[in-house]
């Protein structure tokens, strides 16, 4: 480490600990050099950015479903997918090898150059059902430069949206929540772009409340291991990633890894963000480590589905396609 960038780290550290505001001031002010890279990145491709007011207006329901790619997707109910099917939906990173095509689709490309491939390849097998189901599809984390423009479906261009993100600043969870306060109580919240941190599901969380859902149910969302619904034998002859979890746990709880987990931070989005808004969390399976901190969902009573289902999973196996 360079003379001036220990400096430069040490200052950082004294002023979130003894001058916060100045440290959030100074921080804001370094991440949003990235949001107006993004805003440049959507002029010189053509793609849009990230409009979220145009998403709002796309709602069908007041309920959203965040799919993630735990075991327990392969354990949802009859039930429960046709209450998944009857609300709006939106499914991560490799949810994409899943037969339900959600109402939006956060695609982050994984830094492992082979995994990258692999979820390229199922996006755009998945391309025309993406555009059929009329799927918006929010492409997440390009300031990396991880993304080849000519590798991506060009159908999918005016389906997609490049995601404006700001981070959630601080290196304790202390910090992460005097953060979002000053969010918050400055109306940066107003921004139209979402806030990250640790992982995608805050994300996916925190769009789910831009968007105005009354509820938001996690499904697919363990944690508490680090295995896949694609690690089941339905998908043996599918083209699979390779997983990169580092420990038994998921990554994004590993404490290994980081002291911040996704856990905490999904437990500060509901008690700061989520309750005071009258958004209610639920989780569809109680084996998640966020249970019971985060209640089970409980669908309403059954519905008779509708004799046109326009969100009906494929048949197929994944297999056949």
């Amino acid at each position: 480490m360079s003379h001036l960038s220990s400096i430069r780290t040490r200052l950082t550290r004294f002023t979130e600990k003894r001058i916060f505001p100045l440290y959030f001031l100074l921080t804001f002010l370094f991440f949003n050099k990235r949001v107006a890279q993004l805003h440049l990145l959507s002029r010189r491709t053509g793609y849009q950015g990230l409009d979220l007011k145009r998403l709002k207006r796309r709602k069908s329901s007041d309920t959203l479903f965040i799919l993630g790619s735990g075991g327990s997707i392969n354990d949802i109910s009859e039930e429960t997918w046709k209450e998944i099917k009857h609300s709006d939906s939106l499914g991560f990173n490799f949810w994409i090898m899943n037969d339900h095509i959600p109402d939006f689709y956060m695609l982050e490309l994984p830094k492992y150059p082979p995994n990258r491939e692999v979820i390229l390849e199922w996006v755009n097998k998945r391309k025309f059902q993406l555009l059929e189901n009329n799927t918006c599809v929010l492409m997440k984390d390009l300031e990396f430069g991880l993304l080849d423009f000519n590798a991506y479906p060009e159908e999918l261009k005016e389906a997609s949206q490049i995601l404006y993100k700001d981070s959630l600043y601080g290196s304790s969870m202390e910090s992460k929540r005097k953060s979002l306060r000053y969010v918050r109580s400055l109306g940066l919240d107003q921004r139209n772009l979402l806030y990250f941190c640790r992982g995608s599901l805050f994300s996916a969380i925190y769009f789910g409340w831009k968007l105005g859902y009354k509820k938001i149910v996690l499904g697919g969302i363990d944690l508490y291991n680090s295995g896949y619904f694609f690690d089941s034998d339905e998908y043996r002859d599918t083209l699979r990633p390779l997983n990169e979890q580092r420990g038994k746990v998921h990554d994004t709880v590993n404490k290994a890894i980081s002291n911040i987990t996704m856990d905490e931070l999904v437990m500060l989005l509901d008690q700061d963000l989520l309750k005071p808004d009258g958004c209610e969390l639920r989780v569809l399976n109680a084996s998640s480590l966020l249970h019971p901190r985060i209640p089970l969902y409980e669908p309403p009573a059954s519905r008779e589905e509708p004799a046109t289902a326009q969100r009906m999973t494929p048949s197929m196996s994944p297999a056949e396609r």
